[in-house]
Formats: structure tokens, C-alpha cells, sequence
């Protein structure tokens, strides 16, 4: 029997991907990729994550005015202290989120500062600065939605 539950289990990564996209149009700057690589990294293996990171890099990538690499240094830096993280911690501790959060926050504020340099843009530091500041509320926030909604939606499909 379909539900409603099964159909969102199995449409999770797609609805994220999509409404990630749609919300990086309305609020540009912000990053809601981040927080699904993170939720990927903790609950699924290893295929997932590398092909959600791959479409997350591909539409930042294609999306933005920096030349190619800035979008793989996050995320690489992401996956990276997750990685080397939970040896130290808990993969689903709140200390352990928030701690990510920050170091994503600031891998942010020095990519972007180090990718304008390389191209010769101007970047104004106060604004950049309460980007990554934005980021780091965005994260945390998203990453609480998407945690709380990928159990419901797969809390059906695990106990059949």
C-alpha cells in the first residue's frame, strides 16, 4: 500500500534539492545545500552523499558569479570536519551541529573573501560578514527542519 509517508520517503532528496534551489532565488547569498549534505552525511551511505554534493556543487557552481571551485571548498571542508568531527563527537549532538555551523560559517566568510581577491572584485567585509552570521542561523534552523521531517518521513518506511 502507498502512503504518504512512503511517497515522501522516497521523494526526500529531490523536494529538499528543489525547495534548496527555491529558496537560495528568494534569499541570495545563503547556502541551503549545506544543511542537507549535513543530514545526508549522518543518516544515509556514502553514494548518497557523493551525488547529493555533486548536484549541490553543479547548481551552485552553475548559479554563481565565482569561478569554478568555491562551492567544492565548502563543501569539501564541510564533509571534512564532519568527518574528522565525529571521532571528537556524536554525529547527531547539538554541540557537534553547532560547532559545524560555525566552522561552515567561517569556511563561508574566508572562501568568499579569498575567491573576490583572486578575481579582483570588491567585496564589502561588514556585508559578508552578516552573511555568514545569516548562514550560521540558517544552518542550524534547517538542519532542525530537515531532521525532524526526514524521521516522519521515514519512521513508516523503517518499521515495514
Amino acid at each position: 500500500m502507498i502512503s504518504f509517508k512512503n511517497i515522501l520517503a522516497r521523494l526526500f532528496w529531490p523536494l529538499f534539492l528543489v525547495i534548496a534551489v527555491w529558496l537560495q532565488l528568494l534569499f541570495p547569498g545563503v547556502d541551503f545545500f549545506a544543511a542537507g549534505i549535513m543530514l545526508c552525511l549522518q543518516r544515509e551511505g556514502a553514494g548518497k552523499v557523493v551525488l547529493l554534493t555533486l548536484v549541490c556543487v553543479l547548481i551552485q557552481e552553475g548559479s554563481g558569479f565565482f569561478a569554478f571551485g568555491a562551492s567544492i571548498l565548502r563543501y569539501g571542508s564541510l564533509i571534512g570536519l564532519f568527518l574528522l568531527g565525529r571521532k571528537f563527537f556524536e554525529a547527531g549532538s547539538p554541540a557537534f551541529i553547532l560547532l559545524l555551523g560555525m566552522m561552515f560559517s567561517g569556511i563561508h566568510f574566508f572562501s568568499m573573501k579569498t575567491m573576490a581577491g583572486l578575481q579582483d572584485l570588491v567585496v564589502v567585509d561588514h556585508r559578508l560578514l552578516m552573511e555568514s552570521v545569516l548562514l550560521f542561523f540558517v544552518f542550524l534552523s534547517e538542519w532542525l527542519v530537515l531532521t525532524k521531517i526526514y524521521r516522519l518521513s521515514l519512521a513508516h518506511v523503517s518499521r515495514s
